[in-house]
């Protein structure tokens, strides 16, 4: 997504919200970054760990299923994504309410970041920056918000 159109969703979001959040509280902008942002350590705990119980509360049942099984099948990889990585920025892009029985949602852009000391041939070093950038969908579930959906969008590699 280049940056013009992301700044777009943002703003698109950000008003909604202000709208939304007079309504209802779990609205709250800043709560449901303060979610995305536990739910991605409790992510990482649990891939180190190889247990997935760890996310059991924060996530709904269908993504405990999806992530139950990529723990086990992972192991102890430790090349598995938001293993070694850091959360570096957290933008909402998409709120919806709910309607005609569906749940409320909202969208989270989530860049983590890995920085790596490689040998060249050399024998000097570099550094190497991974970023993953993924799209985080969750779901309202009474005053809670649960992940329901990972998307990984891109891998970048700078030297």
């Amino acid at each position: 997504m280049n940056v013009w159109l992301k700044s777009l969703r943002i703003s698109i979001a950000g008003a909604k919200l202000s709208h939304l959040v007079q309504k209802d509280k779990v609205w709250d902008h800043g709560s449901m970054v303060e979610q995305v942002r536990t739910v991605a350590i409790l992510l990482k705990k649990a891939f180190h760990r190889n247990d997935a119980e760890v996310v059991k509360k924060c996530i709904t049942e269908t993504a405990f299923k999806k992530m139950k099984e990529q723990i086990e099948t992972a192991g102890a990889n430790t090349n598995q994504p938001l293993m070694h990585d850091e959360l570096e920025e957290v933008s909402i892009i998409a709120v919806a309410p709910g309607k005609k029985g569906q749940q409320d949602r909202f969208t989270a852009s989530v860049k983590f970041k890995r920085r790596e000391q490689q040998s060249n041939i050399s024998f000097s070093t570099i550094n190497v920056d991974y970023s993953t950038k993924q799209v985080w969908q969750f779901v309202r579930q009474r005053e809670w918000w649960l992940l329901d959906d990972i998307k990984v969008k891109k891998i970048l590699q700078h030297f």
